[in-house]
């Protein structure tokens, strides 16, 4: 009786499947756990690569307001603002100017300034596509220094 149920416990582990899965992976059970691991790497990848184009676009972007604010400060401290043109650090930079009229004619004759609209634009090229950054100001230059 003893030796029937020995052998009954030995049929019965023969057939757990806890026993067969001691033995190993399977072909399928690695090939399925390396193609999500190459998932998971690719779209990991992806993410970095993404990351690094944002940082390069961020500091293109900064080191052109810079320059377009650096421009504009030096634009406005001169007593006659001009329209010009030049180029610096590979970023072509355009400054332009308008007068603008803020009230009506006969209210405009009595200010004894003109109002001046300043724009600074800064373009740079990223493979073939162009940016650019646009800072504007207003500045009041007396009548009289105004040409």
């Amino acid at each position: 009786m003893k030796y029937m149920a020995i052998l009954s416990q030995e049929k019965s582990l023969s057939r757990n499947p806890l026993k067969n899965s001691l033995n190993g992976f399977t072909l399928l059970e690695v090939l399925v756990a390396l193609i999500i691991l190459g998932l998971c790497f690719t779209i990991i990848m992806q993410l970095i690569s993404g990351a690094l184009i944002l940082g390069k676009s961020s500091r293109d972007y900064t080191k052109a307001s810079l320059l377009c604010r650096r421009i504009m400060e030096e634009a406005l401290s001169q007593d006659v603002v001009k329209n010009s043109e030049g180029e610096q650090n590979g970023m072509q930079y355009i400054v332009e100017t308008e007068p603008i009229t803020l009230y009506e004619d006969e209210e405009e004759d009595k200010l004894p300034f003109k109002e001046i609209k300043t724009k600074v634009t800064v373009l740079w090229q990223i493979g073939k596509r162009e940016k650019k950054v646009i800072f504007s100001s207003l500045k009041l230059v007396p009548k009289e220094k105004e040409e």
